[in-house]
């Protein structure tokens, strides 16, 4: 397989790949990619600019293992066809950022229990923003362990820093213990998204303030509150999980309305942190 000086190469049906005697087309092997050309990268880079459609690839290391593949393909085009069939078959499978991917079913959850009408609304009240985030934690928590345990989680990740003797990429499944690390590191982004509204809110009372003369906050904000909500959040999230490991929840709405009434009761055991949050979120 020849690659020109623009780095590109063309999925053709006039390409083949060797095994023993048997000739494949890849686009028997790879039907994704017929008709589609391929824009690779420097091989030291790690951005890549691929033209495919959303069947064709979907992960960035999809897109390394086949450029690496080709840029170290012999001038007769053989490689080793069952390593490629493999692959295959785990590609589809492999998650870039398993903790990114359970942070967005967090936040995307999250929107179905807000009690608000309007986006303004929904970042403006303190109670509902934070009981709205766990309340998603606890939903997807749920939603994970029921996965592992019926086997429908089928998820693989790459050992990063790790190849195979021909110098392939290694891949292994995820199994329930790592995927609650990657869980534990998704709620952490969480608490760091509601952290970060709160400065938000924060710098909006004092613009409104200087440039509209709108009141002021008019209240002393506590040292790193934003350290205190995330500590609290996780303080209740863990008080969950223990309860749901004895088997404490019979259904949803008893473990949602759970995790949000621990919430709340925690935030409000310093009346005066209670206070000065829900003046931070409200309307100027």
């Amino acid at each position: 397989m020849r690659i020109d000086n623009t780095n590109s190469f063309f999925f053709g049906e006039n390409v083949k790949l060797l095994q023993q005697e048997e000739m494949k087309t890849v686009a028997e092997v790879f039907p994704e990619f017929q008709g589609k050309q391929v824009k690779l990268g420097k091989i030291d880079t790690e951005t890549v600019k691929v033209d495919l459609s959303e069947e064709g690839l979907s992960s960035v290391e999809k897109i390394q293992y086949l450029r690496k593949a080709v840029q170290e393909m012999p001038d007769s085009g053989a490689v080793n066809f069952q390593e490629l069939m493999e692959l295959k078959e785990i590609l589809p499978k492999v998650q870039m950022d398993p903790v990114y991917s359970h942070f967005e079913k967090i936040r995307d959850s999250r929107y179905g229990f807000l009690n608000t009408e309007t986006e303004e609304d929904a970042v403006t009240n303190l109670q509902d923003v934070v009981t709205s985030w766990m309340k998603a934690y606890a939903l997807q928590y749920d939603a994970l362990v029921k996965a592992h345990a019926d086997g429908s989680r089928d998820v693989y990740v790459q050992n990063y820093g790790e190849t195979t003797e021909s110098g392939n990429f290694v891949f292994h499944k995820v199994e329930l213990a790592e995927d609650m690390e990657y869980m534990d590191a998704a709620f952490e982004k969480a608490g760091q998204a509601i952290s970060m509204m709160a400065q938000v809110h924060e710098n909006r009372w004092q613009v409104r303030n200087i440039f509209h003369g709108d009141e002021p906050l008019g209240i002393d904000l506590p040292e790193n509150y934003g350290d205190k909500l995330q500590s609290i959040m996780r303080m209740a999230k863990d008080m969950f999980v223990e309860k749901y490991n004895v088997g404490t929840y019979k259904n949803i709405n008893a473990m949602t309305n759970d995790i949000s009434k621990m919430t709340i009761t925690l935030l409000k055991e310093d009346t005066v942190f209670w206070k000065s949050m829900n003046r931070l979120f409200s309307k100027p």
